[in-house]
């Protein structure tokens, strides 16, 4: 029986067709599916794919040796259209392509576990590929991999259908007219043969994988057990009555989702039980519509997705509830030719994204959230996202074969819990019910057994993954479960429940009996999490391995002591709640005369512990300088260094705060100083001067991390990149090293100091040691010439910020090291014209992200060792002015006891403001020392110029941040929990029409009190003598 009350959390979903700019548009994808049961469009783990339109044709490069690239045309015939999820964009009728078949691709299906793609033609040839991994794509261009193998259906007609095993590797379903085969991709032959006396519209396993249900053209559904080798249908039923295509998709393994049309020609869906085909449970006609509805399913929340081809509107329902059917539905304003789901990894899970659907209309690809409003989107909203299915294969083909079950684990979704697969058993085979008859066929369906094969004609069948190179990282190990835990219910155990009841209610009792343990081991868990803080102080240390279970709460539910290696960062806090903020009044207000001829990817502002800097408009190059501590309006006059000629780039020494570099564009770099009581007026004097004969257009100054009194200088050099290392004690030019480049974007020095990163105007990203002679290695970046910023995440992770081909800006993070640099991933934002700049705090392993002419400042949470969640984007500063620059400042300056992770200035067109990043703590009174590790001493040198010039190589020192001797939170006592009040608070809950009631009784009765009293008084008293009057 049905739940009696029952409150869906999906229930007021909402569909919204997203911006164009989150379009791929310009596409030549086809609309026209060959039959009415074939598939346009299908989604893969990193991408989705789509049927290409005959009349489309491919650029195809003849010649790649000739200087201008001939080109000539091919057709687009037997080729899927392939572009990831992240990369929207105008396509201009070129985009990459997937070559799957020599022929007119009739039916396509991507494995569910990303390996194989499979295409069906009009001659009954199938042929099977390896699905490419996206690195393998070239854009604009058409890959054709050499197929693993080519089968061919028995019928010899066109391929209707395709749709690979649920649980198995390497099986594959394949209808052609009335005839639905079971194939082995490693064998030719076919496996199992379905003899139909009614051509099929739609051949589907079911959700467990043990049966092949099929829908007919003479209105039947019915089931097979193929692995029986039985003559007839296990279970039939009569469906729609209309003549048109019936299409169906399995919710699990027990309930069957059919579309189809009414005798009236109605279009109409209904829900069947699998394990009891007879009347529906329930079925609902929705209009007069003429396409058939393509039905896509959310197996784990019970919600099926529908629309017909052309239809403007998307529908959905949820199985589930008393009423079993909760419809909804959306207009798009787009013409529907196709639909299909993205993959759970590619949904905004924070912002209560549950699905999202990739929709194909005429020339572009659409994609659609759906999302479930809610009151706050700061934390995980676990009921909304139960577990999905793994994309892992359950077993292989010759284990079902054989006779085997088995069901694909599920994987939890919450992004702050890394939490092991769920294993699942299978359920018994339940004993099917006679078949219910409604209208006998006219010829019994027959299942033939396999024709024999000869061993030489055995397909040796090898599939390799394409390799992502990813950085060797060590995953964290998760909590054990403990043993006394109860194991997690399998799906099986709820089998006798009603019918109506969602199969999403099932996974989240799994996911909960999964991840939350008894509260008594929690308990022991956070005394063991605190026992390295007692022995600590005999010398070892805490596993840096270790991480702390994340609570929703700010304030952390388990303490552990900070990291003291030489890497300090710590992955046990929650970064999501970080938060930028400037104060209601500006620090400093009236900046006026901001230079306005810089380049687009020159900074702006730059500061250190004493002044901030900012170019000034007008002749001569006039760098504004202002004291930090002078807070308030800025002078009339503002103070600056004039170098004589037009500023290009400044530096400031990280080592001395009154030293400033600044290069012109008479190919000069001149080195300042600012007089220890600061400036009044402009200051013309210079320290000293560095030129070169050849030096010409330099284009950034880089001073050494680590290395007192080394400048790093770039110029173009008469389009031969130079680099320049100078000796700023004596003026003297040290090194010099060309670029093998066209030119160059950005620098960037290592952390350590050990390694120099250059982004080129040739797409590429250079990794090199300057004092070495050694080859430098590189690695292709961005797909635009476009201005390329770098930043180091960490001494081997490095972070570049471009432009996509399409125009999307992203960010890029690298492996880097003396010997190989690899690319981990790739996060795109939005289309904006302007560069982001990155800033990367090495101690937290937030990246912030900005750009000149904006109001706001990106932030995201980047973890290379965790290659599943790379990036994890988190709340970004927003304003209500547009800004042209940031300078960071270093962590000695930040509030400590504010828990500010990050300061900042913020240079606007009439002010400098104070940023800051902070994270809330319920526990501000302690030191937070799981997030203020030990950091580096960015102000004081580890070495000299000529040392480093020779080969030494210093780290800086590191300091603790606890300046006022705060007890660290890792020592402080743990606070009791606070037992609830309302459990003490007796007697009877009184409404506010009760009170009111007995207000009113009570009055009435002190009137009828007062009414007696002056009645008695009245006949006690006796009247008075004639006298007394």
């Amino acid at each position: 029986m049905a739940p009696r009350f029952y409150s869906s959390p999906y229930k007021n979903a909402v569909a919204q067709t997203a911006k164009k700019e989150s379009w791929w548009s310009e596409l030549p994808v086809s609309t026209n599916a060959y039959s009415d049961s074939s598939e346009l469009i299908k989604t893969s783990g990193e991408y989705w794919l789509a049927q290409a339109s005959a009349a489309g044709a491919l650029a195809i490069r003849d010649d790649p040796c000739h200087a201008l690239g001939t080109k000539s045309l091919a057709s687009m015939i037997g080729h899927l259209i392939c572009l990831p999820y992240d990369t929207p964009g105008k396509f201009n009728s070129r985009p990459q392509t997937l070559q799957v078949s020599s022929g007119v691709i009739t039916d396509f299906d991507v494995s569910p576990f990303d390996d194989l793609v499979v295409a069906g033609s009009d001659n009954g040839q199938i042929t099977i590929n390896a699905l490419p991994s996206l690195s393998s794509f070239t854009p604009s261009q058409p890959l054709s991999p050499s197929p693993l193998a080519t089968l061919t259906h028995p019928t010899g007609r066109g391929i209707d259908t395709l749709s690979f095993h649920t649980t198995t590797s390497s099986l594959l379903l394949a209808s052609s007219k009335a005839t639905v085969v079971v194939f082995d991709v490693s064998n030719p032959a076919p496996v199992f043969t379905i003899e139909q006396s009614s051509p099929i519209w739609s051949a589907k396993w079911s959700g467990d994988g043990r049966s092949v249900s099929v829908t007919t053209k003479d209105g039947f559904l019915r089931l097979f057990d193929v692995r029986s080798n039985s003559s007839s249908a296990s279970m039939e039923t009569a469906i729609h009555q209309g003549q048109k295509c019936s299409r169906h998709v399995w919710l699990g393994s027990d309930q069957i989702f059919t579309t189809g049309f009414s005798k009236m020609r109605e279009r109409e869906y209904a829900l069947y039980d699998g394990r009891n085909l007879g009347k529906a449970i329930k079925s609902q006609r929705v209009d007069t519509g003429t396409a058939a509805f393509i039905p896509v399913a959310d197996v784990e929340r019970g919600i099926v997705y529908f629309a017909g081809k052309g239809d403007m509107t998307m529908r959905w329902v949820e199985i589930g509830g008393p009423s079993t059917f909760t419809d909804g539905g959306a207009p798009l304003g787009i013409t529907i030719a196709g639909v299909a789901l993205a993959p759970s990894s590619t949904l905004n899970l924070m912002k209560a994204e549950i699905n999202r659907l990739i929709v194909l209309t005429t020339d572009a690809v659409v994609p659609i959230p759906i999302e479930v409003p809610r009151r706050q989107y700061v934390d995980f909203h676990q009921d909304l996202f139960p577990p999905v299915r793994s994309r892992e294969p359950a077993q292989d083909s010759k284990a079902w074969l054989s006779g085997q079950d088995a069901l694909l684990d599920l994987e939890p979704q919450d992004p702050s819990r890394k939490s092991a697969p769920i294993k699942r058993a299978p359920a018994p085979v339940a004993t099917p019910s006679p078949v219910v008859a409604i209208s006998a066929p006219s010829s019994p369906p027959a299942v033939s057994a396999p024709p024999a094969v000869k061993e030489g004609a055995k397909i040796e069948l090898k599939i390799e993954a394409p390799s992502t190179p990813v950085a060797p990282t060590s995953a964290p190990t998760p909590a054990p479960t403990p043993a006394s835990a109860p194991a997690p219910p399998s799906i099986s155990s709820t089998a006798t429940t009603a019918i109506a009841t969602p199969p999403r209610q099932l996974q989240e009792t799994t996911a909960k009996t999964e991840s939350a343990p008894p509260p008594e081991i929690t308990k022991e868990v956070e005394t063991a999490s605190q026992k390295p803080i007692q022995t600590q102080s005999t010398g070892s240390a805490p596993s840096p391995t270790s991480k702390p279970t994340p609570s929703p709460a700010p304030s952390p539910q388990i303490l552990k002591t900070p990291n003291t290696s030489e890497e300090p960062f710590n992955p046990g806090w929650s970064r999501k709640f970080l938060a930028g903020k400037t104060a209601l009044k500006p620090d400093y207000h009236d900046v006026h005369g901001l230079a306005t001829s810089m380049g687009a990817d020159t900074q702006m502002l730059k500061a250190n512990q004493l002044y901030f800097f900012f170019p000034l408009a007008g002749a001569g190059g006039r760098l504004g300088v202002h004291p930090v501590a002078a807070k308030g309006r800025l002078p009339t006059l503002i103070p600056s260094l004039v170098c004589g000629a037009g500023i290009v780039d400044f530096e400031l020494d990280p080592f001395d705060p009154r030293r400033v570099f600044v290069a012109s564009d008479d190919s000069k770099i001149r080195v300042f100083r600012i007089p220890e009581e600061g400036l009044e007026a402009d200051h013309c004097e210079v320290e000293l001067t560095l030129s070169d004969g050849k030096m010409d257009r330099i284009g950034e100054l880089k001073h050494h991390p680590t290395a007192n009194n080394l400048l790093l200088s770039v110029s173009d050099d008469h389009a031969h990149p130079t680099l320049r290392l100078w000796d700023l004690e004596t003026g003297d030019l040290i090194k010099k090293v060309e670029v093998p480049a066209k030119g160059v974007s950005s620098i960037a020095w290592s952390p350590d100091g050990n390694l120099l990163a250059v982004a080129t105007k040739s797409k590429a990203i250079i990794i090199l040691d300057p004092r070495s002679s050694s080859e430098p290695i590189s690695t292709p970046s961005h797909d635009s010439i476009r201005p390329v910023r770098l930043a180091w995440l960490s001494p081997t992770h490095l972070i570049s910020t471009g432009f996509s081909r399409s125009a999307t800006r992203e960010f890029i993070l690298y492996s880097a090291s003396p010997s190989s640099i690899t690319k981990l991933g790739t996060q795109s934002l939005d289309v904006s014209p302007a560069p982001l700049f990155p800033y990367a705090d090495i101690d937290t392993s937030i990246l912030l992200l900005y750009s000149r002419g904006e109001r706001s400042c990106h932030a995201f949470e980047v973890q290379p060792h965790d290659p599943k969640n790379l990036f994890g984007r988190l709340p970004s500063f927003e304003h209500g002015t547009l800004q042209a620059g940031f300078a960071f400042l270093n962590k000695q300056r930040n509030d400590i006891k504010g828990c500010e992770i990050i300061k900042a200035l913020r240079l606007t067109p009439q002010t400098v403001e104070a940023v800051s990043f902070s994270v809330p703590r319920a526990r501000a009174e302690f030191f937070q020392d799981d997030i203020f590790v030990k950091t580096r001493d960015l102000e004081t040198p580890a070495l000299g110029a000529k040392e480093w010039i020779e080969g030494r190589d210093a780290k800086l020192r590191r300091i603790d941040l606890n300046r006022d001797g705060l007890l660290p939170l890792s020592q402080a006592p743990i606070t009791a929990a606070k037992a609830s009040t309302r459990s003490k608070i007796t007697g009877p809950v009184v409404t506010e029409s009760q009170k009111q009631e007995q207000y009113l009784e009570r009055a009435a009765q002190v009137e009828d009190d007062d009414d007696e009293v002056g009645r008695k008084t009245q006949v006690g008293m006796a009247a008075p003598d004639d006298e007394d009057w």
